[in-house]
């Protein structure tokens, strides 16, 4: 097997996933929908609530998060600005873990 073709199957194989971060017990869950959508739709207990518009100024705060960091919200759009964001601001092991429906779902399927 060619060295170059060897070197990016392993890194891809031992890459973490979005999959992998959702299980991780140790995962940090960042909410980004607002407190309505919440309500109305339910809430993953152990997340932490920052809606999108906050992320910002509450940089500070997530920086003293353990990672990963998953980040949801209704259907994984807001949940993509907030990564792209982190990633621009130099968090690493960040995770758009789409919409609250799909954590929760992964979440409870769980073996």
């Amino acid at each position: 097997m060619p060295k170059l073709f060897k070197y990016l199957f392993f890194r891809k194989v031992m890459k973490e996933t979005t999959l992998d971060a959702i299980k991780n017990p140790q995962t940090t869950f960042i909410d980004v929908r607002n407190s309505e959508e919440l309500r109305e739709d339910g809430a993953l207990e152990k997340a932490k609530h920052i809606p999108l518009i906050e992320l910002p100024e509450r940089i500070e705060e997530i920086k003293t998060y353990t990672t990963p960091i998953v980040i949801f919200c209704k259907s994984g759009g807001r949940a993509g600005r907030a990564k792209e964001f982190l990633d621009e601001n130099g968090f690493e092991k960040v995770f758009n873990g789409g919409g609250y429906t799909d954590v929760m779902e992964i979440l409870n399927n769980q073996n």
